[in-house]
């Protein structure tokens, strides 16, 4: 303490010489000195902190995390850049897992996360959404991993498909946002995060809407199958793209539960070993979905049965097929897409692969999304008289829910 006190007083003597020499005329040159070196002091700070944000706007969202985690270790480090620290490591965190589904084509957002924090004066977290950007202010006071998850709720709560939100019953819609914000947890191993998440932010939902409950088991399982993020969310994506005009807003929410019992269905299906085609034909969700991975089936005919289930369900009324493969059917996917489109049942297809836990084990699954022009499967099928005499998946009724 005495270095400290003696090192103001030393200072503030120079300080108060300085000064007087200034008044009396002691020290003509000061002012010119102090002015010239303030100007240079000035003019360096401007041009690093200049090349400084620049660089950092440059780093890539993993570097800047990487450097937010090193300097949050540093003893002692101020407040001011614990809080710069974290905010990067939550935006950073959220934004690489968008950005992740994104890549997989399962673009389901449309704003950059930028977190802020509350001023003292403050007491209510909140969130606005403008630009490509959704700015989200959050208390500072909290740990990191509580952080993540209430930034991810906010965040779901208006960002997460926008355009669909008044189409779905708020129950379901509420569901749909825990669901993917637990997607997002376990793709960023969010271990301490995932565990609030599960154990404080899930119950107090249930608490204030029971319904989430119900709707939570039946998502939690065709998650488990891939179908959540590949093929609900995608189409409900869509949706608002389809809607008819006048349409009343409680057969929307009808659609939708019907949609989301299907793939449960569907789910269920897989579970119990179901080698077969399922079709969802609803006045705007109209979809097939193809289960291909019977290897006696796919080794003995080939490709042929789920062309012509393809072309089946186009000719019911799918306007969307998905190929799900799993086991040889990895392999026999992308060929049974390009088989539909070379006989035109199908315009355009795309292939994703992921993991999905069946029957208690993770296998390698791939997906393809057929879509199919208006009466190509009616065409096909009339086109080529023989496609009686080409195998069927399965000699039992077609499981069809409208």
């Amino acid at each position: 303490m005495r270095k400290k006190a003696w090192l103001f007083i030393i200072l503030g003597v120079i300080i108060l010489i300085v000064a007087i020499g200034m008044v009396v005329g002691f020290v003509p040159t000061v002012r010119e000195t102090i002015r010239d070196t303030l100007l240079h002091i000035i003019g360096w700070i401007s041009g690093i902190s200049i090349t400084l944000y620049g660089v950092w706007a440059a780093i890539p969202e993993p570097m800047k995390r990487l450097v937010a985690r090193i300097l949050r270790k540093i003893p002692n480090l101020p407040n001011v850049y614990k809080r710069t620290t974290i905010k990067y490591e939550i935006e950073g965190e959220l934004n690489a897992a968008l950005k992740d589904f994104s890549k997989e084509g399962i673009g389901l957002t449309e704003h950059e996360v930028c977190i802020s924090w509350l001023t003292p004066n403050q007491e209510a977290r909140e969130s606005f959404f403008r630009e490509g950007k959704a700015y989200i202010k959050l208390d500072f006071s909290e740990k990191k991993e509580k952080l993540l998850v209430d930034a991810a709720v906010i965040y779901c709560g208006g960002g997460l498909l926008p355009a669909m939100r008044q189409y779905v019953e708020q129950p379901l819609m509420r569901t749909i946002d825990l669901m993917f914000i637990d997607e997002l947890l376990e793709r960023r191993k969010a271990i301490s995060s995932r565990a609030y998440f599960t154990q404080e932010v899930l119950p107090n939902e249930i608490k204030v809407i029971p319904e989430i409950k119900q709707y939570m088991e039946r998502l939690a399982l065709i998650s488990q199958h891939g179908l959540f993020l590949h093929i609900l969310l995608p189409e409900l994506r869509d949706y608002p793209g389809h809607v008819p005009p006048r349409l009343a807003l409680q057969k929307h929410m009808e659609q939708i539960i019907a949609f989301v019992e299907f793939l449960d269905r569907t789910a269920k299906d897989r579970e119990n070993k179901t080698e077969t085609g399922l079709l969802h034909v609803g006045e705007i969700v109209r979809i097939g979905i193809v289960l291909v991975g019977m290897q006696a089936k796919l080794q003995l005919q080939g490709t042929k049965p789920y062309v012509r289930r393809t072309a089946m369900d186009g000719d019911n009324g799918a306007h969307v097929v998905y190929l799900i493969g799993y086991n040889l059917g990895l392999d026999y996917i992308p060929k049974i897409a390009k088989e539909a489109m070379k006989r035109k049942i199908a315009d355009s297809y795309e292939i994703r692969k992921y993991d999905a836990l069946i029957r208690g084990k993770i296998t390698k699954q791939a997906i393809a999304r057929l879509t199919l022009p208006d009466m190509a499967g009616k065409l096909f099928l009339k086109e080529y008289p023989d496609m009686e005499a080409w195998p069927d998946l399965e000699d039992e009724e077609e499981n069809v829910i409208t």
